[in-house]
């Protein structure tokens, strides 16, 4: 890993918590008078967005406080491409408002990196016509600039009554590897931590602690960054993880990412993504995802069963590589799926809790855990349990999320590193959301196009094989 891309990083880190911990608790109590009142605090993200909903659900000593309105057409694990077409379909709104009808004294908020397309700006157009506040989580910059979608010009940022700013890199990808071509993608990483500070923020205001808000989030600045300097001393096993990835698209294998629960969010982090690579294989199956009911996944993982018929589907085999992504790495469908894939000499990645690891007892017939089974593992340095963050007797706010999404960032730059020292073009994907105006930016589009072409055939994803 390059030590740059994790200074770029932490600097948005602190940028967010130098400039958006007002904006965040004015955000929190907005949506915590709606509580109050018995009204809603829906939370709605599509695309790659629709993750801050997701972490906001069901979570690991999470709340009930949040409403998330998570659609599978706003997910990626239907069809390639598809949520990026219905966020662009202002009139969806209708179907969203159908299905979660919003009144007037509740709070909507709405994530995007850009705020420019047609559904978010139709949604919050619609939220202050119904008189509900709107909080907006957005790349404020880019929001600033970028030329609407909508037929009525604006962008969703012009409707909020409180804006949070994710800080990050504009068009997304914030690490320059030359010639225009930008890789490492900031937004999941930098919103699902201010997820977990509005978390710490709705507890405090319900535990009616001696801490103000500002005091409370001023620790959580030191509890994050305790965790996040520690993945410093992954770099090592970072770049060899990039290195797997490199050797197994070499020799014409597959690169398989898999994470059952919210640990699937890390799968849709890696594919179709800003400034990513197109040799992502996901892994993604309704039946280990939380959208459709807060167990089920959960049951899921429960399941042994299950693992065969994820082998089959996807048609892992030998040489091919799998990356799995497991807080805990002890579930037994976790275990068996590394297990099958071991033995049929499939190549495994676990980005797991080491610290976790040395104190958790498998629930796998084998008694193994994730890291006996893995050839490489990159800790997420998260605490023990993932959520150790105190608020009186409330113990909160799980940090995996964020910084394994920032690991697998890590590993995609570090590929690109790779091919650009063998004199080769990352075939990066540039942002849905920037249109080329000038010469060079046109010229940069055409050769990340040029670029992923030879690519296509194999690694383009059409959906699971049925």
């Amino acid at each position: 890993m390059k030590k740059v891309y994790q200074q770029e990083v932490k600097a948005i880190y602190k940028k967010i918590f130098a400039t958006q911990k007002q904006n965040i608790i004015d955000a929190c109590k907005m949506g915590y008078d709606s509580i109050l009142k018995g009204k809603k605090f829906y939370v709605l993200g599509t695309g790659h967005s629709h993750v801050v909903p997701e972490e906001l659900y069901a979570r690991l000593k999470g709340t009930d406080f949040f409403t998330p309105i998570i659609m599978p057409e706003f997910m990626l694990h239907q069809f390639p491409g598809k949520s990026s077409a219905i966020e662009r379909l202002a009139p969806f709104a209708d179907i969203v408002l159908g299905m979660y009808p919003l009144e007037e004294g509740d709070t909507m908020m709405l994530v995007s990196n850009s705020g420019r397309n047609g559904l978010l700006v139709e949604l919050a157009q619609r939220t202050k016509e119904k008189k509900a506040n709107l909080i907006t989580m957005v790349n404020h910059e880019q929001a600033k600039v970028i030329p609407s979608r909508h037929s009525n010009g604006k962008n969703m940022i012009h409707f909020a009554d409180a804006i949070i700013d994710n800080c990050g890199a504009y068009g997304d990808a914030g690490h320059d590897l030359g010639d225009g071509l930008m890789t490492g993608s900031t937004s999941n990483m930098t919103t699902l931590m201010i997820a977990q500070m509005m978390n710490a923020i709705m507890i405090n205001m319900a535990e009616k602690g001696e801490e103000s808000n500002m005091e409370v989030l001023d620790r959580f600045e030191e509890y994050f960054f305790k965790c996040f300097d520690r993945t410093s001393t992954q770099k090592d096993n970072i770049h060899q993880a990039a290195l797997f990835v490199d050797q197994t698209i070499n020799n014409g294998n597959k690169f398989f990412v898999y994470g059952g629960g919210h640990s699937h969010m890390v799968t849709e982090e890696l594919y179709t993504r800003a400034g990513g690579v197109p040799f992502i294989s996901p892994i993604l199956e309704d039946e280990i995802m939380v959208h459709m009911s807060a167990n089920k996944s959960n049951l899921m993982e429960t399941s042994v069963e299950y693992a065969g018929i994820l082998m089959e589907k996807y048609g892992l085999k030998a040489n091919d590589l799998l990356l799995i992504v497991s807080n805990s790495g002890k579930g037994k469908l976790t275990v068996e799926f590394a297990k099958l894939a071991k033995e049929a000499n499939v190549r495994i990645i676990a980005l797991t809790n080491q610290r976790q690891a040395k104190t958790t007892t498998s629930v796998h017939p084998s008694g193994k855990l994730l890291v006996d089974l893995a050839d490489l593992v990159i800790d997420n340095c998260a605490e023990i349990n993932d959520a150790a963050f105190m608020i009186g007797e409330h113990v909160c706010c799980p940090l995996s999320s964020s910084l394994a999404c920032y690991l697998a960032q890590s590993v995609i730059v570090d590929l690109c590193h790779i091919m650009i020292d063998r004199g080769e073009t990352p075939p990066i994907a540039l942002s849905g959301n920037l249109d080329p105006k000038t010469e060079k930016e046109k010229q940069t589009k055409a050769a990340s196009v040029a670029a992923r072409i030879k690519y296509r055939d194999r690694y383009l994803y059409q959906g699971p094989k049925v």
